[in-house]
Formats: C-alpha cells, sequence, structure tokens
C-alpha cells in the first residue's frame, strides 16, 4: 500500500498575500484502485464512455493485454484530456495531454502481457466534459 504525499507551496504575491496551494502526487493510497474494467474483443480493441466534472475529477480503467506488443490508448471528444498508463504495480509508464486529435491524449506503448490502469482527467482541473477512451492492442 503507497502512503499519500501531500507539499505545501507557499507563494508570496507582490501585495503581500500569501497563497497556500496542497498539491497531490498521482501515487494513490490504495492500488490497485476501484477501475472500470474495459473488455478488449477478439480484434484487440475496447473501449468506455466517461464524463469528468467536479465530483468526478478523474476516472480509472483496467484493461488486460493476453499478447504483448504495440498497445494504443486515447481519448476522443470535446473533454481536454489527459492520460496516464500505470502498470499493474502502479508504477506511471507514460502519460500524454496532446497528442491525439484535438485537446485529446494518445499514448502508444509496447506492453507485455498484464494489467494495466489508465487515469483519465481533465487537463484543466476546471475543465468538464465528456470524452470516450478507446483502446487496441494485440490479439492472439
Amino acid at each position: 500500500m503507497r502512503k499519500r504525499v501531500f507539499r505545501k507551496v507557499q507563494v508570496l504575491v507582490s501585495i503581500g498575500i500569501v497563497l497556500c496551494v496542497t498539491l497531490r502526487s498521482e501515487a494513490q493510497s490504495v492500488w490497485p484502485p476501484a477501475a472500470t474494467v474495459v473488455t478488449l474483443n477478439a480484434n484487440g480493441d475496447g473501449g468506455s464512455a466517461g464524463t469528468i466534472d467536479p465530483a468526478n475529477e478523474s476516472e480509472f480503467y483496467a484493461f488486460t493485454v493476453v499478447r504483448g506488443g504495440r498497445t494504443i490508448i486515447q481519448s476522443t471528444g470535446g473533454l481536454d484530456s489527459h492520460g496516464v498508463l500505470y502498470d499493474g504495480t502502479g508504477a506511471v509508464l507514460a502519460r500524454d495531454d496532446d497528442a491525439g486529435t484535438g485537446d485529446n491524449f494518445r499514448i502508444i506503448r509496447a506492453l507485455g502481457a498484464g494489467t494495466y490502469y489508465v487515469r483519465v482527467t481533465s487537463h484543466l482541473r476546471a475543465s468538464i466534459g465528456s470524452y470516450a477512451l478507446l483502446i487496441n492492442a494485440p490479439i492472439v
């Protein structure tokens, strides 16, 4: 189990006001996180629809690669999305913001057989909107 890590950053603004901002690390307090399971079909394709709003700042998805190889994980839709790919232990393998079409993320990575997690958030915390998560992995 990982401990949640917090850092306090104080910024002195020129007019003498002190702002205190708490930044949360990407380390999760419980691993693996509660996640929506994305099942890949016989072609290695899978997906899920999601929405980011103030009550739901991020969503986790889990998927299993049966045969290792080039895997594409991307979002589509109007949300300015950010994606982070984790391995089964919670280590960050890749992250992206805008490599996909428009403001969508796209991660292309060679993955071995195993279970992986994707965290989808909005690029800006104030952004809200819907998206689709698409995954294409090698087939058996």
